[in-house]
């Protein structure tokens, strides 16, 4: 059990693995981040998936996409002088 959540359930495995797509940010910001941004990864995606029927391939692609652009706006703020 981790947050509440069987870890042999086929959603939890799923967010686990794409999960991954977060490397960068621990790359770029350190393992606590990295931990951070997972942990937070899971939480959204095990629970927005209520709203359309728990079809966690499309909750991962979304969350990924929102991690990406928040962690990424700063620098790209910073390199067009926004």
């Amino acid at each position: 059990m981790f947050l509440g959540y069987d870890l042999s359930f086929t959603g939890i495995i799923i967010s686990v693995l794409f999960s991954t797509t977060l490397a960068p940010i621990a790359g770029n910001y350190g393992p606590v981040a990295g931990f951070l941004a997972g942990v937070f990864h899971m939480i959204l995606v095990t629970n927005v998936g209520i709203i359309h029927g728990r079809i966690n391939l499309y909750n991962n692609g979304v969350f990924t996409l929102y991690y990406g652009s928040i962690t990424g706006l700063p620098e790209i703020c910073n390199r067009y002088k926004i």
